[in-house]
């Protein structure tokens, strides 16, 4: 889950052991909508991210900050009006399908969440501009009409060459001991320009990011189209200015959360998820909870702790639908409570997963910048077995169930119900 985002590349321990308690999340259910194509973006198609950009007619528009109106279930939620669908006129979000990139977004994964009443999302930092739009469409084809696209924001420039050099040759033992050749070059990942002139003709109902603020150009594109902006923060300070900048909603990820951490700094503080929502209780934003979340008792609870919606990653990684790979769901299957470590080893970020290789000794120590980290064990976490892929998942991944999609979101739904 990473590109473009830099860091200083001080030799430091790759792992760091965190322990925290799992918690969790909700929904109502929504129709299927019809499939809508993206409208077009100026003459040529697209403008450049930061070039003023002329209103459309609307199609979505939010009224997310209603979120504590109160809907048949009882829970909060997070409403959206669509001025253009009769099909789709109102929905109701409590449980938010998490992205996550690196191909777990599958379209039936997504299909299947937003069939049984979440909010789907398509987690796209790793596409480009053009496999974006291709994932939106398939997925409104199938039905998905109302889903957030997520992307990486991009920070400070990368590695040096002495930086890279050092990395690479860190990573050598790491290759030689997977029985994998270590290669002389590496692939760049997708621009963040091209890929967010992408989401704009994309026009999905909510643009989600991480790892930073979004600027005002951007926003302002957004808005223009309907698109509704949901951020990411970690700790208070991060939450304030994503409240400051006006975005429509705050994820807030707990240390439980697995893959990567959501901060602005490569190597940023975690916070316990309970202790971050009493945090920002304050701020005039609905808060999203995200981090170790299971199960619906686990959603109830985070809702009772002012959260308007709770997003879930980990529990949907065994779904037969996710793109899991079947390794990783052996150790999923097999995981116990203290599973997961964080390490920066992977691509010079935190992030949260199974334990293995690059969580202990025989990860390197000399670690480039994010993302250039992550281009540099690419090719090894691709060909490698379960000990050196990155294995990502939350503190609840023991808890893990395998169900189909719909069958696990309706089972999430009636638990939140059941334990509100």
């Amino acid at each position: 889950m990473d590109p473009l985002v830099g860091a200083a590349s001080a030799a430091i321990p790759p792992s760091v052991p965190t322990s925290a308690a799992p918690l969790g999340a909700a929904s109502a259910a929504i129709p299927p909508s019809v499939p809508t194509p993206a409208a077009p973006v100026g003459a040529a198609g697209r403008h450049p991210a930061s070039a003023a950009i002329p209103p459309l007619s609307p199609r979505v528009i939010p009224n997310i900050t209603d979120h504590h109106f109160p809907s048949s279930t009882g829970l909060p939620r997070i409403p959206l009006t669509d001025h253009r669908s009769p099909a789709m006129p109102f929905h109701d979000f409590t449980l938010i399908q998490a992205p996550m990139a690196g191909g777990i977004n599958t379209t039936e994964l997504t299909v299947g969440a937003a069939r049984a009443g979440a909010l789907a999302s398509i987690g796209a930092g790793y596409l480009s501009g053009t496999a974006l739009e291709a994932a939106v469409t398939a997925a409104r084809q199938g039905g998905a009409e109302a889903l957030a696209v997520n992307l990486f924001i991009p920070g400070e420039p990368g590695a040096t060459e002495a930086q890279w050099r050092a990395a690479r040759e860190a990573l050598a033992p790491c290759y030689d001991a997977a029985g994998v050749d270590l290669p002389d070059s590496f692939a760049e990942l997708p621009g963040f320009d091209e890929q967010f002139d992408a989401m704009l003709e994309a026009r999905p109902a909510f643009f989600s990011f991480t790892f930073g603020r979004l600027d005002k150009a951007r926003r302002d594109a957004c808005r223009a189209r309907g698109i509704a902006l949901i951020g990411t923060a970690t700790n208070r300070a991060e939450a304030r200015d994503q409240a400051e900048d006006g975005v429509d909603a705050i994820v807030l990820q707990g240390e439980e959360a697995g893959g990567h951490r959501g901060s602005v700094e490569t190597r940023g503080a975690g916070q316990p998820l309970a202790a971050l929502l009493e945090a920002c209780g304050d701020l005039d934003r609905p808060l999203i909870a995200a981090g170790g979340l299971m199960d619906g008792a686990d959603m109830a609870r985070v809702l009772g702790l002012g959260a308007a919606a709770a997003q879930l990653g980990t529990a949907f990684l065994s779904c037969p639908e996710a793109g899991t790979a079947p390794a990783w769901r052996q150790a999923l299957a097999a995981a116990g409570p203290d599973a997961t470590v964080m390490t920066a080893a992977v691509s010079g970020r935190y992030a949260r997963g199974l334990a293995n290789a690059w969580m202990d000794e025989r990860a390197p120590r000399e670690i480039a910048p994010y993302p250039d980290q992550h281009r540099l064990t690419a090719p090894l976490r691709k060909a490698a077995g379960a000990e050196w892929k990155s294995l990502w998942a939350g503190t609840g991944a023991h808890r893990s169930r395998v169900l189909p999609v719909e069958e696990l979101a309706a089972a999430l739904l009636e638990e939140c119900r059941a334990a509100g």
